[in-house]
């Protein structure tokens, strides 16, 4: 009997197993999420969605007085498509001659003005055709918190970019370059539109800037600011999502590559004559991308 052998604990060897592996997930997903096989990936969105982004500016009166209303500075079109691994941005000039329900046509950020994110959510089904999912409402004042939170964000500046407005305490100086921005800085950044492009070159800093966020967040150094980061949160947006529909779509992003997210500009052109200071949006080229991207 002393040398009957023992038989292997086969339960105690895969409990063993199945806890080395799950303590290697939660490090790949802190760490390294690109590196998680996508049929293995958790906790993101299964279907399709279509969320708005809204980025809010101030209003100010004749004596140079800011409103509690303001203007859509800010316009994106987010479809995030977990099937295909994609995610497609389309962003929308301020400037763009659209038909807002109710008011004819005029640029798309006086929409808001008038009607607030509701408007400008009817206002973009009727351009697109269809359905908004969700919604993210950022203040200027949130997002320079929730970049200060991040520890800033490094981006490449293509020219100076010098600007101030006294009276709506908008002070630009950013200098060519690849920089690393504060969250003050940022707002400068994707405000700015004082050159030859106007509208059509901040709608292109602001991509840059989103892709220079959505890589800075996919970082594990991120991990070490979350309290910070939570608490920016907080004061940055309003939105109809959940908490839980949030962190799917944050994780989401967070597995994916640079070349899994493609980022578009609503097709058009500068209006001229009666129609100079607008973007006239092009639909046909418009329903041609959406067929393009399956929307």
């Amino acid at each position: 009997m002393g040398n009957k052998r023992k038989k292997p604990d086969f339960l105690r060897i895969f409990a063993l197993l199945v806890y080395f592996f799950i303590i290697l997930y939660v490090w790949l997903l802190i760490f390294m999420p690109k590196k998680i096989p996508y049929f293995f990936a958790s906790f993101i969105p299964y279907s399709s969605k279509n969320i708005l982004l809204i980025g809010s500016d101030y209003n100010y009166d004749e004596k140079h007085k800011k409103l509690t209303t303001g203007r859509s500075d800010t316009l994106v079109f987010v479809n995030i498509d977990p099937l295909r691994k994609k995610v497609y941005q389309i962003s929308i000039p301020r400037d763009s001659l659209v038909e807002i329900p109710g008011y004819g046509y005029n640029k798309i950020n006086f929409a808001f003005s008038v009607g607030g994110k509701d408007l400008v959510i009817d206002t973009i089904e009727k351009l697109f055709n269809t359905k908004i999912d969700g919604y993210f409402v950022i203040n200027l004042k949130g997002l320079v918190r929730f970049v200060d939170s991040l520890g800033g964000v490094k981006v490449y500046v293509d020219k100076d970019l010098v600007y101030e407005d006294k009276y709506a305490g908008l002070k630009i100086n950013i200098k060519k370059g690849v920089r690393k921005l504060s969250g003050k800085d940022a707002e400068g950044f994707v405000r700015f539109r004082h050159d030859a492009l106007g509208d059509i070159g901040r709608v292109e800093r602001q991509k840059l800037f989103v892709k220079s966020v959505l890589k800075k967040i996919s970082s594990p150094v991120v991990f070490v600011r979350l309290p910070f980061v939570f608490t920016s949160l907080k004061d940055a947006f309003s939105t109809n999502l959940t908490p839980v529909e949030m962190l799917k779509i944050g994780n989401f992003f967070r597995i994916l590559n640079p070349s899994d997210i493609e980022q578009y500009t609503i097709p058009g052109q500068f209006g001229e004559g009666q129609y100079f200071g607008y973007w006239i949006v092009d639909t046909q080229q418009l329903n041609l991308l959406k067929k393009c991207l399956h929307l």
